[in-house]
């Protein structure tokens, strides 16, 4: 628990840090809108810190905090949704898996690489390659994974329904997932890219709750606190079996989509205290999410707290030299594409 507490305390230190060195770009929220790209940020920068909290707290065996990081995943998970979404809206479906499969992969592959360099003992020209076309499992591989099937699952519902039909498709292959992958997080995150693309496509969900902030932060975090308990009582009296893991799914997909929503409700509100730190993370959020889930393992010990400023250190640094690697790497493939196009 000591352990996790000082994390946390270094964690709030490097949000004041960010938030100090970059004071005055505060007066942009003044443009400032509910689910807007800014907005967008701040959340994939809480996203960052709850999975971060989460796994540093797993790691030290303190698992009451585990369901911190399921929020912060399904926070990502609501917001590419609402994102893909507003993008279908003003460009439809064109290079649609270009754009994002470079955007995900080129940070992946350069993290792969990484990985390899440190473990270069065991690779194998097998696992190498696997690790590239995301066969073989590393550490950081199921999200990106898991929103690949949901971005295929999107685009099928544009390509082929659209409007109200494709609407419920997502809902449909949620709930498909739900029951394939009842015992996995798969499983309990299933609405939580769909409830991102409702926002989008419906206005007056979206507008209700802009309009309403405070009312929709309290139903929201009420029907979290529900779920949270529900989701306990059946740990409790251990009903968490193979059995019940649907139910499970469910309970808990909807505790952190619930909790998902109250926390974009809160954001909106307090949007003034929160902007600077948060949107600074959020620029980063992928990168420090491929690269804390290696460094975490490798700076694991028992009682020796300099190595947590050893594991921020390195996942800063290692973050920003990845996003600018990638940004490099992103505009030399589009460049050369542009010119061969043009030629």
């Amino acid at each position: 628990m000591l352990y996790t507490l000082i994390s946390f305390f270094l964690i709030i230190v490097i949000l004041f840090i960010f938030s100090w060195f970059n004071k005055d770009k505060t007066v942009q929220v003044n443009g400032f809108s509910h689910l807007s790209k800014k907005h967008t940020d701040i959340l994939k920068g809480i996203a960052t810190v709850l999975i971060v909290i989460s796994h540093i707290a797993n790691y030290r065996g303190f698992s009451i905090l585990i369901p911190l990081g399921g929020i912060g995943v399904a926070l990502f998970l609501l917001g590419s949704g609402y994102g893909l979404n507003e993008s279908f809206k003003r460009k439809g479906l064109d290079n649609f898996f270009k754009n994002r499969l470079l955007k995900i992969m080129i940070p992946y592959w350069i993290m792969v690489i990484f990985y390899w360099v440190l473990n270069f003992e065991t690779i194998s020209l097998n696992s190498f390659l696997g690790s590239l076309i995301l066969v073989n499992r590393l550490p950081f591989m199921w999200f990106i994974q898991y929103i690949f099937i949901w971005y295929l699952i999107f685009y099928l519902s544009k390509k082929i329904f659209n409007g109200s039909k494709g609407t419920l498709f997502l809902l449909i292959m949620g709930l498909i997932l739900v029951f394939i992958f009842k015992d996995t997080t798969w499983g309990e995150q299933s609405f939580s890219f769909t409830v991102g693309v409702l926002l989008s496509q419906y206005q007056k969900l979206k507008n209700y709750l802009s309009v309403n902030t405070y009312q929709s932060s309290l139903v929201f975090l009420l029907l979290g606190i529900i779920f949270s308990g529900l989701f306990f009582m059946m740990k409790i009296k251990g009903l968490d079996t193979i059995n019940n893991y649907w139910v499970m799914s469910i309970i808990q997909t909807l505790m952190k989509v619930s909790l998902s929503i109250f926390i974009i409700q809160f954001t909106y509100c307090f949007k003034n205290y929160l902007y600077t730190a948060l949107v600074t993370v959020g620029l980063y959020s992928f990168e420090i999410y491929l690269s804390h889930t290696l460094i975490i393992e490798m700076t694991r010990s028992d009682n020796q707290y300099y190595l947590l400023i050893v594991f921020f250190i390195v996942v800063i640094a290692l973050s920003v030299g990845i996003n600018k690697l990638s940004s490099m790497v992103y505009k030399m493939l589009f460049k050369k594409t542009s010119i061969s196009t043009t030629s």
